[in-house]
């Protein structure tokens, strides 16, 4: 709770650390893209696996682009300048109905990672990674009620970080497998 409420007035020390934690989880997303891929080389892709990856591919470029709408409406491109913008999320995500999308999709594809895999540990992680995807629609839309658009990115990262994450656990139980 008190993240959202520390959301709600931000303050350049709250966008810097939202900031912080987005670098951090780009340079996680793009370390764990290398290992998947490498990891993709030793293990039979089956036609779920490939659907699984082409709609965890979808999902993600399409929150890169909800996030470059975001970083364009705030008025940053390369810098650092409206980060702390609360309309910009706002109006992309409610007014434009990101929310209700990203939310739908993040369902979706937890439930397509669940049939591509057997083990129950592997259904355990995937089903705490994306535990959010769970609650009442109107809970949901509390992740990105007036959040500076700092902090919308930095969980729309976070939703990237989690495909990514589930995709290679998924690649990793059917390495261990085979």
């Amino acid at each position: 709770m008190i993240f959202f409420v520390s959301c709600q007035s931000p303050s350049e020390k709250i966008v810097d650390d939202f900031k912080k934690v987005e670098k951090s989880l780009d340079k996680a997303n793009a370390n764990i893209e290398d290992a998947n891929n490498q990891l993709a080389e030793t293990v039979q892709i089956d036609s779920a696996l490939q659907v699984l990856n082409k709609e965890a591919g979808s999902i993600i470029s399409y929150i890169e682009t909800v996030k470059e709408n975001i970083k364009e409406l705030s008025g940053k491109i390369d810098t650092d300048e409206g980060m702390d913008n609360l309309s910009a999320s706002n109006t992309i995500m409610f007014e434009q109905k990101n929310a209700d999308t990203i939310f739908k999709a993040l369902k979706n594809f937890k439930n397509l990672a669940l049939s591509n895999c057997e083990q129950d540990s592997t259904k355990e992680k995937i089903n705490t990674r994306f535990s959010y995807v769970n609650g009442p629609k109107k809970e949901m839309s509390m992740f990105f009620k007036n959040m500076p658009a700092a902090a919308t990115l930095t969980l729309l990262s976070k939703f990237q970080n989690d495909i990514k994450f589930t995709q290679g656990i998924i690649l990793l139980s059917k390495d261990k497998k085979g």
